[in-house]
């Protein structure tokens, strides 16, 4: 047989079966573990950083622009109106308000600074 370096580029019979075998393998140490976080956290930034689909076919986007402003006015207006509502009056952030406030803090607040960051 030939060298064993070249037996990742080899179709026999033996080579297909050391394949399978090295596939079944348990992964279960604490490398692995580190290894898979680490494909997990790089395959959701591939998924919110690389485009999907196809780009437009129209040269003029100023319409998406358009679009993107006005639901992102939108937003910040919703947002500064359930605020008020919540910090006027003192039952409402007892009932409700904590829980947009804390459960995912500033979550609320910082996702319209990040949308006029990313228009930028």
């Amino acid at each position: 047989m030939r060298d064993k370096k070249w037996r990742a580029f080899s179709y026999s019979i033996e080579a297909c079966k050391l394949f399978e075998l090295a596939l079944r393998k348990p992964r279960n140490k604490c490398k692995h573990s580190l290894y898979f976080f680490k494909n997990f956290l790089n395959g959701t930034y591939r998924l919110f950083i690389n485009h999907h689909g196809s780009p437009t076919t129209n040269k003029d986007i100023s319409s998406y622009f358009a679009l993107y402003a006005a639901v992102l006015a939108l937003d910040i207006t919703l947002l500064i109106n359930f605020s008020f509502h919540i910090f006027m009056k003192g039952d409402n952030f007892k009932n409700f308000g904590w829980v947009f406030f804390f459960v995912l803090f500033g979550v609320p607040y910082l996702s319209p600074i990040f949308a006029v960051i990313a228009t930028v």
